[in-house]
């Protein structure tokens, strides 16, 4: 290969046609080729269809007209849904809410096969940051605040999505795409929720908390990774910079040989960092750290010239081409370059669509349920759909979505099933999110007034909650509801009516103060549906009609205001230990709903805690077990959670981690037992020096619960003891 064609297989453009595309990389070949959810569906590259006709066209004429008739890998975001035209899932936010690896690994397993079709090999997903400030725009990415869970569903992601490689070190090539787990490191550590800012945190913190899903990657396989954004104040620089981080850490310490493919335009952004006065020297800064792969090509072309100037060797050129060709080996881009258009018919399947709906079932959270409204009555013969959320279908899917699917909306659901049963069915938008007219709040009120129960959609629409960049919006300084929204439901309540409020959001809101100051508790009833994806509408109606029993559990705490989000230093439940308890005035210092927690329509209790053995070797392991009885009258699901905590440490820790949990359903009157095991090596923690892990002896704490929220009477409680 020629320097110049090496290079460019480290390119990744994203220009806005094929023809510019073969027209300047044409004769020398081209690493890959990036098709968002935006590129990919409404421009040249796709007009009205899959894209997987055009790929195509595109591949053959690359390979025909380059050289060395090198393939392009094509790579989709897939955060949710891989294709144009294919199945739209739920977000992530979504599917951490489930708690159930098993459909997680289900949904990213169909999300390759849908993007494999289509020509994309590659995905740019997961998403695994740890995301503790709700203000932030890209909430809905990812999977909550706490490392164990995300790590868990990091996992169940990949295998997903890569399937596993075979003896002659191939994926499927029909089933498999490869894994760009993202944003290392720290990238949802915000200041003011604010996207890309610097990431303030220790050593500790980011080796204790945020590294702990990428090294589950890293152990579950991905094939790719990508740097983040953000500065890392402890270090000094930005992810892209970082030999540190990118070598020393993830290379060295954790033995990753996988690819490394910059974020959107990062190694040109390291002259803004004021790290590098040219392309060229941003060029050599980030092949210097270990990054491979340039997205958005501003940069890389430059290492020709970096090269000459005696700044980066070839040998460095090599090693990242290397690595590159490996990915494009095993995902099949040289064996399998084309789109399997003979199989379109698989997108957007039955089947697809009924595993997206069992997701977002799965996924809703039902938060509150004054005197058991839902599941509402069979005798309710009118109901009013209100809400600027109830009939969009843009919004609804949330960011990064392959469009070209039909999207249910609440409106549309609940039309067809109050139709099957003679209901009647009145909407009114009520207000906008965006302004705060408040023109059509009447029109809402006299059709609440008018109808049995409200049923009100509310909540974030894309503008006001995805990625910020570029002029868009998406970061906000509060989490109230926004818009006329508070204002609509400070009207509704004035009916006395019932209203039943479900959220369609990307983040956790609060409800400020409207006219009256307790708005949120005189709504009787509180459903979180996030972004619940193209079948979203039918799973909200199935549970607010009783079809279905919620058995959503939240994955992040769930502020009382903006004001009491906790600072990067921890996820919120993972309270450090203090000497005094702290107070706000006119607010409390505890979550409005706890990590962890979710309502159903049946009960259950725990019991007959056993612990074994209570004492145990720095290395060994111990079992945790329980019995769970479904005391109810419904069959339902409840996650069971295991969380220990170090009693006595040299550093101080957090009270309380969560290390397991089990999803269980069970019929009325049934019940099982749950077992949890924990090696003591997960116990470790880093010394003061921070020059070594250690397990120190001593009591541990345990708690087997439904949320984490403690004291509460259906926890059990008892300890353990590691020796020295």
């Amino acid at each position: 290969m020629t320097l110049q064609e090496k290079v460019n297989q480290l390119l990744v453009p994203t220009l806005p046609t094929p023809d510019e595309l073969l027209e300047q990389y044409g004769d020398t070949g081209v690493g890959a080729y990036y098709l968002n959810s935006v590129s990919s569906c409404w421009t040249g590259t796709a007009p009205n269809g899959t894209g997987a006709e055009q790929r195509n066209q595109l591949q053959s004429a690359m390979m025909a007209q380059s050289r060395l008739a090198i393939p392009i890998e094509f790579i989709q975001e897939s955060l949710h849904g891989g294709a144009c035209g294919g199945t739209i899932f739920p977000m992530p936010i979504n599917l951490a809410c489930t708690w159930n690896t098993t459909l997680v690994q289900e949904v990213h397993r169909t999300i390759a096969v849908e993007t494999r079709i289509t020509g994309a090999t590659r995905s740019f997903s997961p998403n695994i940051n740890l995301y503790t400030d709700p203000r932030f725009g890209r909430y809905q990415e990812g999977w909550g605040e706490d490392p164990f869970l995300t790590a868990s569903m990091a996992t169940a992601s990949i295998n997903g999505l890569q399937g596993t490689l075979n003896e002659n070190g191939y994926y499927d090539f029909n089933s498999s795409i490869i894994a760009t787990t993202k944003h290392f490191a720290a990238y949802g550590v915000t200041r003011a929720g604010q996207d890309g800012s610097a990431a303030d945190i220790s050593e500790r913190t980011l080796r204790e908390v945020y590294f702990q899903p990428f090294q589950a990657a890293v152990k579950a396989g991905t094939a790719s990774i990508m740097p983040s954004h953000n500065e890392i104040t402890h270090l000094g620089l930005p992810s892209h910079a970082s030999t540190w981080l990118l070598e020393t850490v993830l290379r060295g310490e954790w033995g990753w040989d996988g690819m490394l493919t910059s974020d959107w335009n990062d190694i040109s952004g390291l002259q803004g960092y004021r790290l590098a006065k040219t392309e060229e020297d941003a060029a050599t800064l980030a092949l210097s750290a270990g990054v491979d792969m340039d997205l958005s090509a501003y940069s890389y072309p430059y290492l020709v010239d970096a090269v000459k100037d005696n700044k980066v060797s070839v040998d460095q050129i090599d090693r990242a081409v290397r690595r590159v060709l490996k990915v494009k080996f095993s995902s099949g881009v040289f064996d399998a370059p084309f789109a399997y258009t003979e199989r379109l018919d698989e997108l957007d399947s039955s089947t697809n669509r009924e595993l997206a709906k069992e997701a977002a079932i799965q996924s809703i959270v039902l938060l509150k349920n004054t005197g058991n409204i839902l599941p509402l009555s069979s005798t309710i013969k009118s109901v009013a759909v209100i809400g600027p959320l109830a009939n969009d279908s843009y919004s609804q899917p949330g960011g990064y979505t392959n469009y070209g699917a039909h999207v249910v909306t609440p409106l549309e659901a609940i039309q067809s099933y109050g139709g099957a049963k003679g209901m009647s069915v009145t909407y009114q938008r009520g207000c906008n999110v965006m302004d705060k007219d408040l023109s059509m709040v009447q029109s809402a009120v006299d059709a609440a007034c008018n109808s049995d129960v409200a049923l009100v959609f509310v909540g974030d629409t894309q503008d006001t909650c995805e990625e910020s960049w570029g002029g868009r919006y998406g970061d906000r300084p509060s989490i109230d509801l926004a818009g006329g929204q508070l204002y609509l439901l400070d009207a509704l309540l004035t009916c006395k009516k019932p209203v039943v409020c479900t959220l369609i959001h990307g983040r956790p809101a609060t409800f400020g103060t409207a006219a009256s100051n307790n708005l949120l508790s005189a709504l009787p009833a509180l459903l979180a549906s996030w972004r619940p994806g193209e079948e979203g509408g039918n799973a909200i109606t199935s549970i607010i009609f009783g079809d279905r029993v919620p058995g959503g559990k939240l994955v992040s705490s769930w502020p009382f205001s903006a004001g009491q989000i906790y600072g990067p230093s921890q996820p919120y439940y993972q309270k450090f230990r203090e000497y005094d308890g702290r107070m706000y005035t006119f607010e409390p210092s505890t979550p409005l709903f706890p990590f962890g927690f979710g309502l159903s329509y049946t009960q259950f209790a725990l019991s007959n805690l056993i612990i074994s053995p209570a004492t145990l070797s720095p290395t060994g392991t111990v079992s945790i077990t329980c019995t769970i009885k479904n005391t109810g009258t419904r069959t339902g699901t409840e996650v069971v959670q295991l969380y220990i905590g170090d009693d006595i440490a040299s550093v101080v820790r957090w009270e309380m981690q969560l290390f397991g949990f089990s999803k269980v359903s069970l019929s009325p009157g049934r019940s099982t037992q749950v077992s949890f095991t924990v090696a003591a090596t997960q116990l470790a923690f880093y010394t003061t020096a921070m020059d070594q892990l250690i397990v120190e002896p001593g009591q541990f704490n345990v708690w087997v619960t439904t949320d984490s929220s403690l004291p509460q009477s259906s926890t059990l409680s008892s300890s353990f003891t590691v020796t020295s």
